[in-house]
């Protein structure tokens, strides 16, 4: 591999800031639109730094580069559901198929056991046929259906599109 998987700090925020917007324009299935971030790196520092220890957000950075993949765990914030955690993650176009993804999930998996989680969940879009097949072969399960859950341009003259919910065990 070229380069490695660290724990984002506070430090990072702009670093992180910038691959973030630069992952929204190049994917077509991450919340954020082109654009429609609105956080700046003094926003992002204090997310950081107030991360619970249940949760991380963890990037693959590539020398001379910076990061070109990550993926975020937050726990859950009350007694009831600390032991679970929401996954969100994506790499740059130009950065997939590498096996960098794999380096992250197998790091947020450590992470998961030692900050005591238990479930991990996500939501993907059904049409994210890449995302879907790459989450069961991690060995998440299908749990449901999010029924007209997303909105590819983000308005109503278009029809809203179904999302898998799945899980993990940990």
């Amino acid at each position: 591999m070229l380069g490695e998987v660290v724990k984002v700090s506070p430090e990072q925020s702009q670093r992180l800031l910038d691959f973030l917007c630069q992952l929204d324009d190049q994917s077509e299935y991450m919340l954020y639109r082109p654009g429609e971030r609105k956080a700046n790196g003094h926003d992002l520092r204090g997310h950081i730094r107030c991360l619970r220890c249940n949760s991380a957000i963890l990037a693959y950075r590539v020398p001379d580069v910076g990061f070109v993949s990550y993926l975020a765990l937050y726990g859950g914030r009350q007694a009831r559901d600390k032991h679970v955690a929401t996954l969100s993650c994506g790499t740059l176009k130009d950065w997939r198929s590498r096996g960098i993804m794999h380096s992250l999930w197998q790091a947020g998996k450590e992470f998961a056991i030692a900050a005591g989680l238990t479930r991990i969940e996500l939501t993907v879009v059904m049409a994210n046929v890449e995302a879907v097949q790459m989450y069961s072969k991690w060995g998440f399960e299908f749990e449901g259906v999010r029924r007209a859950s997303w909105s590819q341009s983000g308005t109503k003259n278009e029809p809203f599109q179904n999302e898998w919910w799945m899980s993990y065990g940990v």
